[in-house]
């Protein structure tokens, strides 16, 4: 398994997580009909058998970006001043997660989680998603692959 960097502090703008398990997972009878080479095989890896799966614990928020301008599609329902404001949110998760040398590598809309009270509130916005994160403690990434460049030999 990878080694897990954590964060030097909290930022209210990056997702907080407050644990994470690893639990037994079994297969699914549909899922030995519908796909079974997708599956592991007992006989070939019997290390690899037993499935598990990652559970991350943290809060549960209200909806996507995504979900959030699907909701608002008409020009004329979207304010201003809100666009700014959670643009200026992402801003300081993206400035945090520079400071310390970690790029995200998968933002998207729906990575960017909204929480808000009432419609007329202005949403807390935090960045989620870190599976494919990448933190070296330093900038140049010192390998590449065949199908992409990520940094120099």
């Amino acid at each position: 398994m990878a080694k897990v960097k954590t964060l030097p502090r909290p930022h209210p703008n990056i997702i907080k997580m407050y644990t994470a398990f690893v639990d037994r997972m079994p297969i699914q009878p549909e899922a030995e009909k519908l796909y079974p080479e997708a599956l592991p095989n007992a006989a070939e890896n019997p290390l690899t058998y037993e499935l598990k799966t990652l559970h991350l614990v943290m809060k549960r928020y209200r909806m996507t970006l995504h979900d959030y301008l699907e909701e608002k599609n008409d020009y004329e329902k979207r304010d201003p001043m809100v666009g700014r404001l959670l643009f200026g949110q992402l801003l300081e998760a993206v400035v945090f997660l520079h400071k310390n040398k970690i790029c995200h590598r998968d933002m998207k809309s729906d990575n960017i989680l909204l929480d808000f009270d009432s419609e007329a509130e202005v949403p807390h916005l935090v960045l989620s998603d870190f599976g494919t994160a990448f933190a070296t403690g330093k900038w140049a990434l010192l390998y590449n692959d065949q199908m992409m460049d990520l940094g120099w030999y």
